[in-house]
């Protein structure tokens, strides 16, 4: 693709660095790969300053494609173009792009849609891809839900989309990898999360939910709802500082409310401790599903709702097994939420890059454990790596018994 710099005329010490970053790119200098965030942050700065800058923009873009981010590149190009009509230094490589780009007929149909904004782009990309979705073309749709989460996220790059995924970890199994490729992926996030500071849990507890955790709350608060159980008893697995929880909570009607018992397992104590302290009607226990089968005082025997949120795609196929059955006879219905798209597959399959979650064979996993899929559900704002939530029954469950 051929790209060219055009100096923004600015005296900004902003300009410096990413600059001089495109600069050791271009030559092939290995210390590039260190300075790509810098990069990012300092362009993001450069826009708010100087909004509407070709010049600028076109860096952004130049900076967005050497990160693996060619949709938010695109997007750059475009704001460029229509801030200066004809403007060569980022109409040339727009085109380029779009020329090989199958979800565009041309140019200036895609410039017209950005005109109309970027959240218009992801939505016409998100429109097409529940079509997929709803007749089961997962590949299709997960392809294009990963672009429309890339435009709106340009300082972080793309994920390979299912189809690529998939290919890569059929590879690593004939090479007799995949077990260790997936036990590696654990094994980058197990110290991550047990070791988050109580700072982090307040910061979680403070900062405004993302669009699929309001669309878990709303899925649990219709299992509640829905229960004829004299007392709802809920469970999160991994709650970390319940923020999922309060989520529910705030969402329940008064009566629903009043009988409904909220309990999270999460092994991080600072977490725990912080979210004990500033949730009401919330018990956070220090455990893991592990306590499901051992006994854990003030944990219920029984659970109409579990949900696990994000948790089962940083674990290991095995792990994840023995997660799911340590819910046997325990929770009648089991809502997850995590990247979703592998749910009929029959190998796991590493999300990257880098080595970024696990997309488990849940329909699989869940059968073994004796639950029941009774719905598969796309995200109405399908986040990098949660791209949806499925819904389970156990296979005993019967509502006139619980």
């Amino acid at each position: 693709m051929h790209i060219r710099v055009d100096t923004p005329e600015h005296d900004d010490p902003d300009l410096t660095q990413p600059l001089t970053f495109v600069e050791m790119c271009m030559a092939r200098n290995p210390a590039a790969a260190g300075h790509l965030n810098e990069a990012h942050e300092k362009c993001a700065r450069l826009r708010e300053r100087y909004p509407g800058d070709p010049a600028i923009l076109n860096l952004s873009g130049i900076v967005a494609m050497i990160g693996s981010n060619l949709e938010a590149a695109k997007r750059f190009w475009s704001e460029a173009v229509l801030a200066r009509p004809g403007y060569e230094y980022a109409l040339t490589p727009l085109t380029q792009a779009l020329d090989e780009d199958e979800a565009w007929t041309d140019t200036e149909t895609y410039l017209t849609a950005l005109a109309e904004g970027v959240d218009h782009v992801a939505d016409i990309y998100l429109r097409r891809a529940r079509l997929y979705f709803a007749d089961g073309f997962y590949e299709a749709a997960d392809h294009l839900a990963q672009r429309a989460s890339a435009i709106k996220k340009p300082g972080l790059s793309a994920l390979h989309d299912y189809k690529a995924c998939l290919t890569a970890a059929r590879q690593s199994q004939t090479n007799g990898e995949l077990t260790a490729w997936c036990q590696r992926v654990h094994d980058k996030y197990q110290t991550y999360w047990q070791t988050h500071d109580v700072t982090v849990a307040e910061n979680w507890l403070t900062q405004d939910p993302p669009p699929d955790r309001l669309q878990l709350a709303d899925l649990v608060t219709s299992v509640i709802e829905a229960s004829s159980a004299e007392t709802v008893n809920v469970l999160e697995l991994g709650s970390f500082a319940g923020i999922n929880l309060q989520l529910v909570r705030d969402a329940l009607a008064a009566d629903h409310k009043r009988r409904s018992r909220l309990f999270g397992l999460e092994p991080n104590a600072a977490a725990v401790d912080i979210g004990n302290t500033v949730l009401d009607g919330i018990r956070l226990l220090r455990g893991s599903h592990q306590n499901l089968q051992t006994g854990l005082p003030g944990l219920p025997e029984q659970f109409q709702v579990c949900m696990v949120s994000r948790v089962l795609m940083i674990l290991t196929p095995d792990m994840v097994r023995d997660t799911l059955t340590s819910l046997r006879g325990r929770a009648d219905t089991l809502i997850i939420c995590d990247d979703i798209y592998n749910v009929d597959g029959d190998i796991p399959v590493v999300r990257t890059p880098p080595d970024f979650c696990i997309m488990h064979t849940f329909r699989h996993l869940l059968s073994e454990a004796g639950f029941d899929i009774s719905a598969v559900i796309m995200a109405d704002v399908p986040d990098r790596e949660c791209t949806g939530f499925i819904i389970a029954q156990a296979r005993d469950y019967s509502p006139s018994v619980r």
